[in-house]
């Protein structure tokens, strides 16, 4: 079982540059087998998450190419193979997004009820309505998940919540049904634009993304593409934050800061200095750090990713924070293994109260899911002695390469 191990209390300085989005690669990469045709993809990060839908595309049959940060993928519709009892489908979320993809060639399709982080309930619910919408019929039982449809046409409909799975699955499929389609209530975070802007590389015709409502024309095909995708908005405020707790000084390099607004101004409210420098930013530790109150929200609002990231730093505020968990109801995995080190917390309901104190102690601790684990080395770097972290598969699902990253801006960290 591999470990990260921290020694703590040493401030960062340096250059970090931030990868691919994790949350833009999957679904595009499910989204390239909507065509036969070549479709080349850059700044793809290397991490778990993409390991695996590489791994379950090859299983599928499809021809697959990973050099550097770039992936190759052809997909011969008529030679995937099927899938309905390949162990990958149930590690990662993204799975469902094959259905989207694949529906409309295979006629119907059998997949077990995804996996991916345990974090509260997240049910598949917007999916499933879009689908029917569409004109196909879906079923579960025993934990296996069936859609099956003639032919997909053009629909109306209104997800009850501004999902992002489910935008991004319904995108996919409505991309080649027959007929136009509207979704509304839509998500509308940056990496639906970025689906959306890939498909439209292919040949769709996608009009809306970012906003409401989104406006999709069917067409009986997509061509091959080049494109690349957008930075990881995640990665750059764990990062924001790895500054913070060390009283560190980094640049940020390769990033978007707009699409960071509600992350930065809770960073700048706790007392860090943020310039924008382009795509780069430079984060600089404030001598002391505010508490602040945050409410989890959809796209603009601050990011549920994010909330256990920001929740370190504020284990260190002078004074009393309040944290609303708004998107998923257990999402205070990282709350326990804090407290393990001597952060003052208390969970109440969907609230989280923080009281600040001076230092962190070093502890041996575990990461239950990809934030969490991001939470908890920021814990571990700015900590008095040692920490010793594991379920580390975690971590590196979601983040690519963060031991030479923090280890290359002055972290005593290593992975065994």
């Amino acid at each position: 079982m591999q470990k990260i191990v921290i020694k703590g209390n040493k401030k960062l300085n340096g250059r970090i540059r931030i990868s691919g989005a994790k949350n833009s690669a999957l679904p595009i990469m499910a989204a390239s087998l909507l065509t036969k045709e070549s479709v080349i993809l850059h700044n793809i990060p290397k991490l778990g998450d993409v390991d695996i839908m590489s791994k379950l595309l090859q299983e599928l049959g499809v021809e697959l190419n990973f050099v550097d940060n770039t992936i190759k993928i052809v997909a011969d519709i008529s030679k995937i193979n099927d899938f309905v009892n390949n162990p990958l489908l149930k590690c990662i979320r993204y799975s469902t997004h094959l259905i989207g993809a694949l529906l409309q060639q295979f006629k119907e399709i059998s997949l077990p009820l995804p996996g991916g982080c345990v974090i509260g309930t997240r049910r598949l619910d917007s999916h499933l309505l879009g689908f029917k919408n569409m004109g196909a019929k879906v079923s579960i039982n025993d934990d296996m998940l069936r859609v099956s449809a003639e032919e997909l046409h053009g629909c109306d409909v209104r997800l009850e919540f501004p999902s992002v799975g489910a935008t991004e699955n319904l995108l996919i499929a409505a991309s080649t049904a027959n007929g136009n389609s509207t979704i509304k209530n839509v998500a509308q975070e940056p990496e639906i634009v970025d689906l959306a802007n890939f498909l439209n590389s292919m040949g769709a015709k996608i009009t809306g993304a970012g906003e409401s409502v989104i406006q999709i024309k069917g067409v009986s095909e997509l061509s091959g593409t080049e494109y690349s995708i957008i930075p990881d908005r995640i990665e750059t405020g764990t990062y924001i934050a790895a500054a913070g707790v060390t009283n560190g000084d980094l640049i940020l390099e390769k990033t978007n800061p707009n699409h960071l607004e509600a992350v930065l101004e809770k960073f700048v409210q706790t007392g860090m200095v943020i310039d924008q420098e382009g795509n780069n930013l430079h984060v600089r530790a404030s001598d002391q750090i505010n508490p602040v109150n945050v409410i989890t929200e959809t796209y603009p609002g601050f990011p549920t990713d994010m909330q256990p990231i920001i929740t370190t730093l504020l284990a260190r505020a002078n004074g009393e924070s309040i944290v609303q968990e708004k998107i998923y109801d257990s999402r205070f995995n990282h709350v326990p293994e804090l407290c393990k080190m001597g952060a003052k917390m208390r969970i109440n309901s969907d609230f989280l109260y923080i009281s600040g104190i001076d230092e962190l102690n070093g502890a041996e601790i575990e990461a239950s899911d990809i934030r969490c684990g991001g939470a908890l080395i920021l814990a571990g770097l700015c900590a008095k002695g040692k920490t010793t972290i594991t379920g580390v598969n975690q971590i590196l699902r979601g983040y690519e390469n963060p031991v030479e990253k923090l280890k290359n801006v002055g972290a005593q960290i290593s992975l065994c």
